[in-house]
């Protein structure tokens, strides 16, 4: 055979060759990327099914809605997938909020307040327990053995700063993140996992930008530092990338939960709570007097949940009045002269305000504000006054039994107090025929003075309350709220409204509210969530304010606000202007 054929032969034989080379080392890369992408599939998964039963552990949580437990730390000597409460201050002792996700209920002592764990033990693709950061803000404080107060207002008006979630470059994702979790993958460079007790340099990564600006870390938490970062996966950055600096180590992936989602689920929780003893109220009313009602609402505004007898729109009446019914009234006997009359034992105190200024005081219970205009008087054994001039003969004064003004002094009267009144949203109940007293808190009472043509004129208001309907929230009705709801103020951030044929002494048979398409809809919740106070603003066009007594301070759509006993429907989604939610109580 011909030399120059033998190689040719020999020449065919080495491509071939290299070219299998080629094919089995691609073939292998193709596996090795199919195998990292399965697994970040996986990884991903078991990620995103840990935050779900996170979020519902912390809504369903029974002592407290919201809460989240410790983090398993290697503190006790062990990661045993139970949470390691911490008992001191955690002032300075952050690190006690990021260790292993807990899946066990906690047996150790120190955690009385969590009764199960979450359920499920998550691992990531590489067998290694997912980690997990918690915001201060929604942990048991077992210093003080205080349970953090958890509503719609923590969202904007945290205790503590949230934890942040950025991304590679440093550009935060999110700046109200309530709990991260992290799956740390398997170890990079010189982390060492042996032994069962590694800390968290061991399992979470760090690294640095070219451009520089700091180590981005997710292995420290500590104040300020409660930053986590999205980074990039090293197994996809070449050795010469002018983005990191190297060498570059990082494999950690997380997901995280907002405190946006956490209070939107809380808010479904407790509009069902709420739900659960409207409807346990009316079927307990029905089977004891033969007929089922709603309870009357509170009135907007007030710091006391009364019912309001004629009140089909507010707030739950979450509290009971235990005070006698009290009147109190004004008289103008001219427009200089007046006198005030009232059963004091829940005033604090009496402003009478002129449109010029008091120029003294006389007796220790009187100050003067508003640039000495108004006069404030306790209501109390002796006498002290303002005095309108300098001989003192024009005055307004208060004693034990009342308050009067002498020598033609002009003006107007507030009482001040806590007292509840009938009242609808806008006005106080009148006692006479002239209604010259209004408001809308059960705090304040405003008594203006009437106009010279209808001089002698008398007013006056009334702080009664009726018993008569069944009280909500209470053992009686079989309506009693868990204790959580009242602690965590939930009837802040809870419209209520009800037929104005389904209340005390009625048939609630031909309900009058509808709710987008369903009429007849007896009585109905609304989750007004935080208040909008930037733009895009709701109806109203500027920041809501509560607490308020205009209800386009609550809710947030032309629907919802014009009193007209239309909602809504359900479904309606939420967006940067409108967080209402529509819960139908019945039927």
């Amino acid at each position: 055979m011909p030399v120059r054929f033998q190689k040719g032969i020999a020449l065919i034989f080495l491509v071939f060759s290299i070219s299998l080379a080629l094919l089995a080392y691609a073939f292998q890369v193709s596996n090795l990327n199919n195998l990292r992408v399965e697994q970040d599939v996986q990884t991903l998964k078991t990620l995103s099914e840990a935050k779900a039963a996170l979020l519902a552990w912390a809504v369903n949580n029974v002592n407290q809605p919201g809460l989240m437990p410790y983090p398993d730390r290697n503190g006790d000597g062990n990661y045993d997938g139970k949470s390691d409460c911490y008992t001191g201050s955690l002032t300075g002792n952050y690190d006690k909020l990021l260790g292993q996700l807990p899946w066990l209920a906690a047996d150790d002592a120190n955690c009385s307040t969590l009764v199960s764990g979450i359920g499920r033990e998550f691992k990531d693709s590489s067998g290694n327990h997912l980690w997990y950061a918690v915001s201060r803000n929604l942990v048991y404080d077992y210093s003080t053995s205080a349970y953090p107060v958890i509503n719609p207002d923590k969202i904007s008006n945290p205790t503590y700063a949230w934890l942040q979630v950025l991304d590679k470059q440093g550009v935060v994702i999110s700046s109200r993140v309530a709990a991260v979790i992290i799956a740390p993958g398997p170890p990079l460079n010189d982390q060492d996992r042996s032994g069962g007790i590694a800390d968290a340099t061991n399992y979470l990564d760090t690294f640095n930008l070219q451009s520089g600006g700091g180590a981005r870390s997710n292995r420290t938490y500590s104040m300020p530092d409660e930053d986590f970062y999205m980074g990039e996966d090293s197994q996809g950055v070449r050795s010469d990338n002018t983005v990191y600096q190297q060498p570059y180590y990082f494999n950690d992936k997380l997901v995280y939960i907002t405190i946006d989602e956490l209070m939107e689920e809380l808010e479904k929780r407790a509009a069902g709570e709420a739900r659960k003893a409207l409807q346990n109220y009316y079927l307990k009313l029905k089977a004891t007097t033969g007929t089922g009602y709603f309870p009357y609402a509170s009135a907007l505004g007030m710091t006391e949940y009364y019912q309001k007898p004629n009140q089909y729109y507010g707030f739950l009446p979450v509290e009971t009045p235990t005070q006698p019914a009290q009147t109190c009234a004004v008289n103008y006997s001219s427009a200089t002269s007046s006198t005030a009359t009232c059963s004091f034992a829940n005033i604090t105190n009496v402003e009478f305000t002129r449109t010029t200024a008091f120029v003294s005081t006389t007796g220790g219970q009187c100050v003067l504000t508003n640039s000495n205009k108004t006069c404030r008087c306790a209501v109390t054994s002796g006498s002290s006054r303002c005095n309108a001039n300098v001989s003192a003969t024009r005055r307004f004064t208060c004693t034990a039994t009342g308050c009067s003004t002498t020598g033609s002094v002009a003006g107007n009267y507030v009482f001040n107090g806590t007292f509840s009144f009938i009242t609808s949203p806008t006005s106080i109940k009148p006692n006479s025929f002239t209604g010259i007293c209004t408001g809308c808190s059960t705090n304040t009472a405003t008594c203006s003075r009437p106009s010279p043509a209808v001089y002698p004129a008398s007013g006056g208001f009334s702080y009664q309350y009726t018993s008569s309907p069944g009280a909500f929230n209470a053992s009686v009705t079989n309506s009693v709220l868990p204790s959580w709801f009242t602690f965590n103020k939930w009837q802040d951030y809870l419209f209520y409204t009800v037929s104005s044929n389904c209340t005390y002494g009625l048939q609630c048979d031909t309900p009058d509210i509808k709710v987008g398409t369903k009429s007849s809809v007896k009585a109905l919740i609304i989750s007004t969530s935080k208040a909008i106070t930037i733009p895009p603003y709701t109806i109203k066009n500027s920041a809501q304010v509560q607490p308020s007594c205009s209800i386009n301070d609550y809710l947030d759509s032309t629907e919802n606000t014009n009193n007209n006993a239309v909602f809504d429907a359900t479904n309606t989604p939420r967006n940067s202007s409108y967080n209402d939610q529509m819960f139908i109580v019945a039927p």
